[in-house]
Parts: C-alpha cells; sequence; structure tokens
C-alpha cells in the first residue's frame, strides 16, 4: 500500500495526485500471496465528524416541507411504531440495526394483524417513506423487506407494492433529488440495500434493479456538489455490492470506475472524498477484496485524515 501512503499529503491538499496506472489494474502489487482480509467493508467511527442530524439540518425549508408532504398512509395497526421503537444506533452511527429477534417480531406482528390487501399496502407506503428520511436505517429495512417479500393479502403482494414507489422515484429522480438531499442518499441507500438482500423465488438477486442501481451509484458519486456524508454512504455501499455487480455487468463497473478516477482527479473534491474514492478504485483493482496490508494502510489513513480535516 506504498501508492495509497503516498498520497495521503495529496489528499490533504488541493493538489491533483500522482496515481500511477499499475493501482487500477491490480499488477505488479503481490497481492496474491498474502492473507486476505474478508470481513465486510464498513464505514469506520470518525471518518465524517459531522453526525446525520447536523447535516440534516442543513436542508432547505423546501426539503423538509418536501419530507412533511410526502404521502404517509394511515399507520392503524402501530407496526411502524415497533419498527422505530427497536431499531438501534450502530456504534459508528452511520447504520442502525434491528436484531434478528426484533425483525421476527415484527414479522410475527405483520402476519397476525394485517387482514386486508389495503392495511398491507398502507403498511408498506408507511415503511417505505420513513426509510428515506434517514440513510442509516436502509440496511436493517431492506432486511425486513426481504423478509416479508412473499407476504400477501387479497392478491396485493409485499415486494410488488415495494418496487412501485421505488421505480416511480427513480424515473423522476432528476425533478427531485437536488432539493431533497437526504431522502435522495437514502434512496440509493434502501435500493442498493433491496439489490442485496430481496432476492427471487429462485434465491437469486432481482436483475430489474441492476441498472438502477449502477445509474444511481454514478449519479451520486461523480456529482461534484455530493458532501463527504453521501460519498461515505455510497462508497460504502459499492464496497459491498462491488463484486455482485460487476458480475452482472463487468462493462457498466469499467465506466463507473472511470468516472470515479475523474472525480477524484477533479477540483473541488475533499482529502475524505478522496480517499473514499481511492479505497473503491483500489478494492475493484484487487477484486473486491483486500490483503491484510492494504486494509490497515487504509484505515489508519482515514483515521490520519479525519483527524486533520
Amino acid at each position: 500500500m506504498a501508492s495509497a501512503r503516498s498520497l495521503h499529503a495529496g489528499l490533504l491538499s488541493n493538489e491533483t495526485p500522482n496515481l500511477r496506472p499499475t493501482n487500477y489494474m491490480g499488477k505488479g502489487r503481490g497481492r496474491g500471496s498474502r492473507s486476505k482480509n474478508t470481513s465486510n467493508p464498513s464505514a469506520p467511527p470518525g471518518l465524517v465528524k459531522k453526525t446525520d442530524k447536523e447535516e440534516n439540518a442543513k436542508n432547505s425549508p423546501d426539503e423538509v416541507e418536501g419530507n412533511d408532504a410526502a404521502p404517509k398512509a394511515e399507520n392503524k395497526l402501530g407496526l411502524l411504531d415497533l419498527l422505530q421503537t427497536m431499531c438501534h444506533q450502530h456504534p459508528n452511527q452511520r447504520i442502525i440495526e434491528l436484531s434478528p429477534e426484533d425483525e421476527s417480531a415484527i414479522v410475527e406482528k405483520a402476519l397476525e394483524s394485517i387482514s386486508t390487501g389495503e392495511e398491507l399496502r398502507n403498511l408498506v407506503l408507511d415503511i417505505y417513506n420513513w426509510t428515506l428520511q434517514d440513510p442509516a436505517t436502509t440496511s436493517c429495512v431492506a432486511s425486513l423487506c426481504a423478509t416479508l417479500a412473499k407476504f400477501e393479502k387479497d392478491e396485493v403482494n409485499f415486494r410488488s407494492t415495494l418496487l412501485k414507489p421505488l421505480q416511480e422515484d427513480f424515473q423522476s429522480r432528476d425533478q427531485w433529488r437536488k432539493e431533497k438531499q437526504t431522502r435522495w442518499l437514502s434512496f440509493v441507500c434502501f435500493l442498493c440495500d433491496l439489490y442485496a438482500l430481496m432476492k427471487t423465488a429462485a434465491d437469486g438477486y432481482l436483475h430489474i434493479l441492476v441498472e438502477p442501481v449502477y445509474s444511481c451509484l454514478d449519479q451520486l458519486l461523480t456529482d461534484n456538489e455530493a458532501s463527504d456524508i453521501q460519498i461515505e454512504y455510497a462508497t460504502l455501499k459499492l464496497k459491498q455490492l462491488g463484486k455482485i455487480l460487476q458480475s452482472n455487468q463487468p462493462s457498466q463497473m469499467e465506466l463507473l470506475m472511470d468516472n470515479l478516477r475523474t472525480r477524484l482527479l477533479g477540483p473541488g473534491t475533499t482529502a475524505i472524498g478522496r480517499l473514499l474514492l481511492l479505497e473503491s478504485i483500489e478494492l475493484y483493482a484487487s477484486g473486491w477484496q483486500f490483503d491484510d496490508e492494504a486494509a490497515k494502510a487504509y484505515d489508519e489513513l482515514k483515521q490520519m485524515t479525519s483527524e486533520k480535516a
């Protein structure tokens, strides 16, 4: 990881870092002989000092009004309240967790309480709109949705009902994403998590989500106005899904990486933003798996960069 360490000074300045082509081809690095770090990538604590609440406080009045004005179905059954109560904040403050026991309790209550298709439709819309208020909730909610995917009442299917607003928001995203930054980031994260967790009847990935996931990640990560928090969340999802996405659409992954390099080298990207983008590019070059030395080097660089920010 000498290349990553040598970039640290450049990352902390406004100068364009000097990147060697071999960094992105995965050659000449001796990675194959080292032990592999198989743990899932996660955002380290303290990487971005601002909390989500502080970031959300910057939302414009239009965005706040837009969130309040989002369609909200009547939550007669209290299932959304139960979900909100059971969610637990992860120590890194970027992930809200739902324990398997709590998820099972919510699923059991849903199966027992929902008696009509209209109640099921209202529950799905409640969950969807609540999830898009905070990107930290998307992982645990996607897991819950995957468990409830086959639930059906009066020919109303949970998964089909959920995919409808997801598709509508994807198609209309250019009309609202600039004014509703928190909802936009939450939408991208939720889309990625649903792709990772919600499977087909044959236990395969939902291929209809591949193109939307690529499009949204590219749009968010290459936006010159994207905040460090947005880059942090988006690169986390990319690191988690990269291998799966590349196996489905390798040419699109290559194009996405080209766009990330352009963003990395371009003006206006902060030191933390550059480091997060570089880590994703290097991980791609390493076959989506860092060896222990590389993983440790990036952890140290993130800590050093966050302390100087």
